[in-house]
């Protein structure tokens, strides 16, 4: 009954009836677009050759007026607009038009527009984007190429349209294209035509969605087939790389067959292509029926395709494809809900990935992501995931951290406490009433409401729509009752905002000496007291079972060292990857110091797991950015070699007949850290011969080493070495070779050679995409900040010219390290009119959070750090004591 009602209220919502907006009103935004005039179709007419420099054409649109008006508006920007003809049953009506902020186009009619359908036709002529946004154009290997990518709101800059996610209407394309081109939409081909040289080609109209999933590609494409899915489906590519799609092509099958399992409904759209581009700002696009992917990340030769590209491709394409459903068949109301489409397209990969290439371990490695977003919650000027938003603001604010991985561990989290079957009951009625349509984040909590006795409303508002992350605190009474106290968690040195409570539902695991046991509390005050069920003495306890609760989370000192030392008999994989994380976070707060910190992770360094030694290898990789100077660098490098070279000899340094590809992957690590910052002299010697059979013959090496060797070896490389990378990297016959490449130019590591490389990056045919690679590695390195940001400084005008604008407003990045006096002499300068932009200002006061809290935790804990590591390499230390055997 309740799914009948749901039903019921959609349909009388899209009755179209008078004083019935079917987006609903918003009068508090007046760069909205109205609601009063709306479209219900549009079909888009180019002539598009990817050989000139321009493209032309018409829009024609079915509109509906709801309440009498002389004046409407829509969006087109940065075009020429040739005409405008609209007209109803009376015929023509003579409009003019005038072109405001954002490309938003006031139309005006000489009388009034009685309620009904009309129809709007324009005329336009526009150029090709260059920055690979709206429909860019790009030449590669003598060949020219068009390719979309119109969200949040480039569609706009395109061709005129309702360039907003609530307008979800059908979509007619027509191309037309010189006859030796490919053309390729949304939808499957209708018809076509071949005239004097040239191919229209009618694509089938698209069910509803809005302007941003709209995809438009054109060129020498080649084509690979992808058997084994429901519907028809091809890989396009560049020219004469459609040989590297195998692997794509092998994965794409099964992902979109476990969707469709876990939805219990077929793939909703007619067709599904994916295409391989070169120039691609983002990782990739969900459009409808035409996902758009950068080609570094999903073209791979044959004989070299490495255990951790194949698992970052799966993961991708299942992201890409969960989108299908979540984001296409049910589309976001307004952009400050975008992170509801991210995040459930994230936690679905993942668990698909898994069910479809269990090998991969993907969900037992992807807590590191949800992680991630903690990190960001720990500053005190994040704002909450949900937030408003305004037509007048950038979109591209709202795609960070937060909607990407927040969102996705809140979910994690909300299944676990649910039931994994209860849960995917609650989505399936959610597609089942939203499909084909519009919905908010209320919409998704109200559905799962209905599977679940708890009120997952209030629940999940408590994290959703307030910022920060909780810190959960597990005391063990004497009388084996259970604390549990809550509050945010900020890093050291940062003020602390208002108090927060969160509905936090905790799921914990502990052992009374006569079996595990395990409990679930929600914990919705700041402190409440539990009955712990026991047969005996509790000895130990994990508050976060799996690590999938969006809290970190503390337990007594003597129960932090059990879980430690007997890490890989107590806790799962994915809880000790989720442990190494969860203790920086308590140092990085401020709640560890910086001894017990550094001694609590050598007990984990003799873990049996390489998932696990991938973690750690972060975790003391990462203590440069905060503690390490010229002074301390000689004594950090020998840590580095005590805490993971034994893990290296364990595993050995060469592939083994049948090992796990975990393995070769974590070798890889180990190499590039020793061989690099590790200084190690065998490894860097083992790296420069393998760099230098690589560079001879590619094929010669293992290649999962070919990334890490080069890194390595560029790390103590010399001038010859560099011209040797730039000439492969210009001369590169893949996309992933490029990429390994251009990872390699921004590894050297010598005064001299980081000059060379930084201007290297001014001059190199780089795409717009790589425009910024080589500073931003750079920049990892404090000792290295104050080079790259006057760099920065002096080339500004170049490096605005070259790197889009939404890569221009992530330069503050370049100063992300501890040195407060350099980070305000870059917020002075970027805070310039001209060169700040909106997202660049959110960008500014996030780094400047972490600068200070490096700078006041190396104040605090600067001391404790270095004597451990002086001691560690005396020999006393917990870490040459603690490494795998």
């Amino acid at each position: 009954m309740k799914r009948l009602c749901r039903l019921l209220v959609l349909l009388a919502l899209f009755a179209f009836a008078p004083h019935t907006y079917p987006w609903g009103e918003n009068s508090e935004d007046p760069l909205r677009l109205d609601k009063n005039v709306f479209p219900v179709s549009q079909e888009v007419n180019l002539t598009v050759d990817a050989d000139q420099d321009t493209y032309s054409g018409s829009v024609s649109m079915d509109i509906k007026v709801i309440e009498r008006t002389n004046t409407f508006r829509f969006h087109a920007e940065d075009m020429k607009i040739e005409s405008i003809s609209l007209s109803g049953d009376s015929g023509l009506m003579e409009a003019s038009h005038k072109i405001g902020p954002k490309g938003t186009v006031t139309l005006e009619t000489g009388r009034s527009l009685s309620p009904g359908d009309y129809s709007l036709t324009i005329h336009f002529s526009n150029d090709f984007n260059r920055s690979a946004l709206s429909l860019y154009k790009t030449e590669t290997e003598g060949a020219a190429y068009t390719f979309t990518q119109f969200e949040s709101e480039y569609a706009r800059m395109a061709f005129p349209c309702w360039d907003d996610p609530e307008f979800k209407i059908p979509w007619q394309v027509i191309l037309t294209v010189p006859e030796g081109h490919q053309a390729i939409s949304n939808t499957p081909v209708l018809m076509e035509e071949t005239k004097d040289g040239l191919r229209t080609v009618v694509f089938k109209k698209t069910p509803p969605m809005p302007a941003y999933l709209v995809a438009l590609a054109t060129g020498p494409l080649e084509a690979l087939p992808v058997e084994g899915m429901s519907v028809p489906g091809k890989i396009y590519t560049i020219r004469e790389r459609s040989s590297l799609a195998n692997e794509m092509a092998r994965v794409s099958g099964p992902i979109l067959r476990e969707l469709e399992n876990y939805f219990d409904r077929p793939y909703p759209y007619e067709k599904l292509d994916q295409l391989a581009v070169p120039e691609f700002l983002f990782g990739a696009m969900e459009n409808v029926g035409a996902i758009v992917y950068r080609d570094s990340i999903v073209l791979m030769e044959e004989g070299a395709i490495t255990f951790d590209r194949r698992k970052r491709l799966a993961g991708i394409v299942a992201h890409e494809m969960a989108h299908m459903w979540f984001g296409n068949l049910v589309t976001t109301r307004w952009w400050n809900d975008i992170w509801l489409n991210e995040s459930f397209a994230s936690w679905m990969g993942y668990k698909i990935t898994d069910r479809a290439f269990p090998d991969f371990k993907l969900s037992q490695t992807s807590v590191a992501y949800g992680q991630t977003a903690m990190k960001v919650d720990a500053l005190p000027s994040t704002p909450t995931i949900r937030r408003q938003h305004l037509a007048s603001d950038d979109p591209n604010k709202m795609f960070d951290s937060l909607s990407y991985n927040k969102g996705m561990a809140v979910l994690g989290m909300v299944e676990q406490w649910m039931g994994e079957e209860n849960f995917r009951q609650g989505m399936i009625e959610y597609m089942e009433t939203f499909a084909w349509g519009n919905a908010a984040s209320g919409d998704l909590w109200s559905t799962l409401d209905g599977h679940t006795e708890s009120d997952l409303t209030a629940l999940m508002g408590s994290f959703i729509d307030q910022p920060g992350v909780p810190l959960v605190s597990a005391e063990i009474l004497p009388d084996n009752r259970l604390r549990l106290a809550q509050k945010r968690l900020i890093n050291f040195g940062l003020q602390m905002p208002g108090a927060t409570l969160w509905r936090v539902p905790v799921v914990l695991r502990y052992w009374d000496g006569h079996k595990v046991r395990s409990e679930k509390y929600l914990l919705s005050q700041s402190s409440q007291t539990f009955d712990l069920p026991s047969e005996g003495k509790i000895l130990w306890l994990h508050p976060n079972v799996e690590e999938k609760g969006y809290y970190r989370w503390q337990v007594q000192p003597d129960v932090l060292r059990k879980l430690a030392q007997n890490s890989a008999a107590i806790l799962g994989l994915r809880e000790r990857v989720g442990f190494i994380d969860n203790l920086s976070a308590l140092f990085k707060a401020g709640n560890l110091r910086g001894q017990t910190y550094l001694k609590t992770l050598g007990l984990m360094a003799n873990d049996p797991s390489p998932e696990v030694l991938q973690a750690l290898s972060g975790a003391v990789g990462s203590l440069h950015l905060t503690f390490i100077t010229e002074e301390t660098e000689e004594a950090y490098r020998a840590y580095l070699r005590a805490t993971l070279k034994p893990a290296l000899e364990r595993i050995g340094w060469q592939r083994k007949k049948g090992e796990a590809e975990a393995v070769s992957s974590l070798r890889a690590t180990l190499i590039a850290r020793l061989g690099g910052r590790g200084d190690d002299p065998e490894i860097k010697e083992y790296a420069r011969s393998l760099a230098e059979s690589y560079l001879e013959k590619p094929g010669s090496i293992d290649p999962s080493l070919a990334g890490a060797v080069l890194v390595a070896a560029a790390f103590h490389g010399d001038a010859k070495l560099f011209e040797q990378f730039s000439e492969k990297f210009e001369s590169a016959e893949s996309p992933s070779e490029r990429s390994r490449y251009l990872e390699a130019l921004g590894s050297f590591r010598t005064p001299a050679m980081v000059e060379k490389s930084l201007q290297y990056s001014l001059t190199a045919d780089l795409r717009p995409h790589e425009s910024t690679s080589i500073p931003q590695a750079i920049s990892a390195d404090p000792q290295f900040q104050p080079l790259v940001f006057n760099w920065m400084v002096d080339n500004f005008t170049t490096i605005s010219k070259r790197a889009p604008s939404l890569y221009i407003s992530r330069l503050p990045n370049l100063v992300n390290g501890r040195d407060l006096k350099q980070f305000e002499e870059a917020r002075e300068f970027l805070s310039v009119p001209g060169r700040k932009t909106s997202l660049m200002e959110k960008n500014l006061i996030e780094v400047g959070d972490k600068v200070l809290h490096r700078a006041r935790l190396q104040e605090k804990e600067n001391a404790s750090v270095h004597e451990f590591l002086l001691k560690s390499n005396a020999g006393g230390g917990e870490a040459g004591n603690a490494t795998p055997q």
